[in-house]
């Protein structure tokens, strides 16, 4: 029997990511799920984005607004810091820097119980070394501006590359990175702030305009299985388990080595393909779930180990 970890989850050939920075756009939030709604009502694809958090901008109106959202699986969270005033660099004592990294987290975990908050977008979008020490000891990866495509094993985890929207930016330019991110099979991720109907850029804002097209746009390509939308936290989350680990095959039994046991992903399920022209059953932790084949591959999700039938 062969098999292997996929490169993305559900053997996806390329993935992307939307993620929204500060957290405090009410209307605009509003208008996202909204969109994510209607476009999942009418092309039956699920878009989610990732929420990079700043604590003192969230209100409880925001919170509240934000706990739905997460509940009904349109975001998840990431840390942005507490105050957005800190720089993550030798200009800030390193001792202000671990304190806000630490209160981020706890703050965030506070407010959203479910949430792993395993990732940090650095306020301003960049950091030096001392930040990013700093950075690496609380979270999995750091989001940065880059205008770059990532791709599994050449990925700096703590600069990990965006493209940034922008009000003078048109719809082809969002389609182009999308096209791009599916050309070269790789992982695209967007940075956006304030999606809104105002003419001038505040905010580092996106017409809603384009942002409507850019999603239609996406969810067209994910139906024809060109690219797969997952949510940072989750791209993240995923291939850095798969890095860390190597699969065995002993007897009808798939077994998965990670290093990766501990720092949020121990709970993380890897797709692994496996050879086979009929359905398999594998059960793990006492649960056994039947998985179909299709064209000679089975895809399974598997966390540690799974026992075939």
């Amino acid at each position: 029997m062969k098999a292997e970890i996929c490169k993305y989850p559900d053997n996806a050939p390329a993935i992307f990511s939307f993620s929204f920075d500060d957290g405090c756009y009410y209307d605009s939030t509003v208008f996202t799920i909204q969109l994510f709604e209607k476009i999942y009502k009418e092309k039956g694809v699920k878009l989610k984005g990732t929420v990079a958090q700043t604590v003192n901008f969230i209100s409880p109106k925001l919170k509240e607004l934000w706990q739905s959202a997460i509940e009904k699986g349109w975001y998840d969270v990431a840390g942005h810091s507490v105050t957005h005033c800190i720089s993550y660099s030798s200009q800030t004592p390193v001792e202000e820097i671990e304190k806000d990294a630490t209160e981020t987290y706890k703050a965030l975990k506070e407010m959203y119980p479910s949430q792993k908050i395993a990732t940090f977008f650095t306020p301003g979008g960049g950091y030096d070394k001392t930040g990013g020490d700093v950075i690496a000891k609380y979270y999995l990866a750091n989001r940065v501006a880059g205008e770059r495509v990532n791709y599994p094993g050449k990925i700096d985890w703590y600069s990990v590359s965006s493209f940034t929207a922008k009000m003078d930016r048109d719809t082809k330019d969002f389609c182009d990175y999308i096209d791009e991110t599916i050309k070269t099979q790789g992982w695209g991720v967007q940075m956006n702030h304030w999606i809104t109907d105002k003419t001038e850029d505040v905010h580092h804002s996106q017409r809603k305009p384009t942002f409507i097209e850019e999603c239609y746009y996406l969810a067209d390509r994910v139906n024809e299985g060109l690219v797969k939308v997952v949510s940072f936290e989750e791209a993240v989350l995923y291939l850095r388990k798969a890095e860390m680990t190597t699969l065995e095959i002993e007897g009808n039994t798939i077994r998965l080595k990670s290093k990766a046991d501990a720092f949020h992903l121990r709970d993380v399920p890897l797709t692994i393909a496996i050879n086979s022209d009929t359905p398999l059953k594998i059960t793990e932790n006492g649960v056994t779930t039947t998985y179909p084949s299709q064209n000679g591959i089975v895809l399974a999700k598997i966390v540690s180990q799974g026992t075939i039938e």
